[in-house]
């Protein structure tokens, strides 16, 4: 059941129920959930209208973390991640999140913060999630980098939060999508060791996905320095095309790219392709950052393909013209420019051709704008 508490109320916690498809407000007595009375109620609507949001969280949710004294000392800082994925998690994917929460250990290093901001900080940069012993580790020398662009903004406070709370809620995506089979075995996400084949190894989008998660937490974070930001942007096309329900439901009750593929196959029927799309993707994740390569070219043409074909099936059904260029100008902001890479410093001979990608992405856009014209007539 929902529930949350209200500092300093003479009630521990206030209950949230359905009844008559209206949401009321009780509190627990001699184990029985009884009304508010009249001026409790109005506390309670007092506090929930001021600017200053409160947490909830559900009861399970709740006991998890409890039973974990590692996590006793983060109180309402760790508590808001927790019940955005609470919310976030299909619930038919919780269990393992429960389970997960009841052992994890987190290691935030924000000691750091009492160090004096330099400009020599170390260029490895990886904070991190342990499957094998449940365990996130903040990286401090993302923190000091944080910490030193900060200066540089507007709000360094808010600058610097923003990133560690990105961080965080990252690796909590991660430990959320996870379960340890013992014995070096274990599935993150989309990634399965060890795996019988290579589809099922896609720490690629994995990562592309968790990002994607992450963002919509936190939309303020240093998004664009991501080292994950490519496979974000693959993800983000993909998203397009089949959309986000099938991606949650495969990411967090760890089915693999299967029935993405199946989705995929809706568009076109060859699902030995769809796999190849997949593989892909991980193979450009796993490339040298000075290997020259056109496979993100090609993985941004077949998604293309996938992608033009659902929105020839939109206007078949008759979806709306003004929905069908929103989609369109949405797609394009997600596709990968020279300019995005020059700002991102990438050494930009590994993604070779990705101005055919944009020339066919211009066309198809020419051509769709024609036939929504003349459907208008």
């Amino acid at each position: 059941m929902l529930y949350f508490e209200i500092p300093n109320f003479i009630i521990k916690r206030i209950y949230i129920v359905e009844e008559n498809c209206k949401l009321v407000y009780k509190k627990l007595v001699d184990n029985k959930y009884v009304s508010l009375n009249e001026e409790e109620l109005k506390e309670v609507k007092k506090y929930l209208n001021r600017n200053k949001s409160s947490i909830y969280y559900t009861e399970k949710l709740s006991s998890s973390a409890k039973d974990n004294n590692e996590l006793s000392f983060m109180d309402n800082y760790l508590h808001q991640f927790l019940a955005y994925l609470n919310k976030t998690i299909p619930n038919n994917c919780l269990d393992n999140f429960y389970t997960n929460l009841q052992t994890l250990k987190i290691n935030l290093n924000l000691q750091v913060l009492d160090e004096p901001i330099t400009d020599e900080v170390k260029a490895n940069i990886n904070s991190s999630y342990d499957i094998e012993n449940n365990s996130i580790f903040i990286d401090p020398n993302s923190i000091r980098q944080y910490r030193l662009i900060a200066q540089k903004t507007s709000n360094p406070d808010e600058f610097l939060w923003s990133n560690i709370s990105h961080d965080l809620i990252h690796e909590l995506f991660h430990m959320a999508s996870s379960k340890n089979f013992g014995k070096g075995g274990f599935v993150c996400g989309f990634d399965r060791q060890p795996a019988i084949h290579t589809y099922e190894e896609n720490r690629g989008l994995t990562e592309g996905f968790t990002e994607v998660l992450a963002c919509a937490c936190v939309p303020n974070a240093f998004e664009f320095s991501c080292n994950y930001f490519i496979e974000e942007m693959l993800v983000n096309q993909l998203l397009m095309t089949v959309g986000v329900q099938v991606v949650m439901e495969s990411y967090f009750n760890n089915l693999g790219i299967k029935t993405i593929a199946e989705k995929l196959c809706e568009f076109d029927h060859d699902f030995d392709e769809a796999l190849f799309l997949f593989e892909l993707i991980e193979i450009n994740f796993n490339l040298d950052k000075n290997s020259p390569s056109n496979i993100l070219a090609r993985i941004e043409m077949r998604l293309l393909y996938y992608f033009e074909a659902k929105i020839d099936t939109d206007i078949l059904n008759n979806v709306k013209n003004e929905d069908i260029i929103k989609q369109i100008e949405t797609y394009k902001s997600y596709l990968v420019t020279r300019d995005i890479l020059e700002v991102r410093k990438e050494n930009t001979p590994k993604y070779d051709g990705i101005e055919i990608v944009l020339d066919n992405f211009s066309q198809f856009e020419k051509d769709v704008r024609e036939r929504l014209e003349s459907r208008k007539v």
